[in-house]
This record gives C-alpha cells, structure tokens and sequence, in this order.
C-alpha cells in the first residue's frame, strides 16, 4: 500500500499538476539518480539533472473477470547530455557493475518539491538497456516477476539408459530432486 504525505495529496488533486520525476538505479555504494527537471533539492547519491524522459509505468493487475493477472512493467529514456550518462555507466562497468538486475526506483513528486517529500511509485529491476541516437532506453520488469523465477525451477535428471515408446519403465540416474507422485495403473 502506498502513502502520500499531505502535501503530495494535496499537490496531486490540484487542476494545475507539474509533476516531476527522479529514478534511482540502487548500486551497493554510490547509486545513480536521474531527473526530470532541473532543481529538486536533496537528491542523495550521483544526481544528473534533467535527462529523464518517457517515463512508462504499469503496476501488477488482476483481473478477476478472467482469472488472470499481469505482472508490471515500466519503461524510461536517459538522454545523454554532454555525455553525462555514458560516463557514469561507463564507470560502473569500470567497476563491475553493469545495469542488467539492478533494481530501480521511480519517485514522483511536483514542482517546488524536495527530493523527500516525493513518493515512491514503483520498484522494478533492469532487463535491458539500449543506446541509440545518444539516448538510452531503460526496459525494467516487477521486482515479482524475479521472485516467480525461484518457484518455478524446473527439476531434471538425465537418462541411464535409451528408452523406446513401448517402455513402461525409464532408467534414471538420479530422482531425488522429484516429489514423489502417487498414480494409478492407468
């Protein structure tokens, strides 16, 4: 569940918005920050100010009706002023420490705000990163969508011997990662 504080509440009712944005790609010591918009204050970490852009967010559904949901996504651009953003990708992956995994955070707050009085919108992780034209897109999934990848790890084994399709029985070498299943004769 989300909260906004009163003035964040107060702000996003209001006829007149003039939303800003700050992502945060969290990195064990120096995270990045990006800005929508020239001076918002109290931005901690390394901070370039005014190259974020297209900013696509969609939180998890679940639609009831059709006993589905969808996972949530989101999208954003970094354009490569004087090539602020290269340098300091450029010094991560000087370090080690690439973008693809990282988790991301998207702030949203308006116009005359600091930096803590925005609320967090959404947390996902990086899939991918291309550069074009000097501008890097940013593809992220939900953070859920990693957590599924634990549950659902397929278990294997590998055959001992060959098998044809009238064999009732297949030969093994290992069956202790399977749960066991009781079946009938059919």
């Amino acid at each position: 569940m989300r909260y906004d504080n009163q003035k964040f509440a107060s702000a996003d009712r209001s006829s007149d918005k003039r939303p800003r944005f700050v992502v945060g790609i969290e990195f064990d010591s120096a995270s990045l920050y990006f800005t929508s918009h020239t001076g918002i204050s109290g931005v901690p970490g390394t901070v370039i100010d005014g190259v974020l852009e297209d900013i696509s967010a969609q939180s998890q559904t679940i639609v009831p009706d059709e006993s589905r949901s969808e996972i949530g996504q989101m999208s954003f651009a970094l354009v490569d002023r004087a090539s602020s953003v290269t340098a300091e990708f450029r010094s991560k992956l000087n370090s080690s420490k690439g973008l693809r995994g990282k988790t991301v955070r998207l702030y949203r707050g308006f116009e005359g705000f600091a930096y803590s009085e925005f609320s967090l919108f959404q947390t996902q992780i990086v899939r991918d990163v291309e550069f074009d034209f000097g501008v890097y897109r940013v593809e992220c999934s939900d953070i859920t969508r990693e957590q599924r990848k634990q549950i659902f790890e397929p278990k294997t084994t590998t055959l001992r011997l060959s098998c044809t399709a009238d064999d009732t029985t297949i030969s093994v070498y290992d069956t202790s990662s399977f749960p066991a299943v009781e079946h009938g004769p059919s």
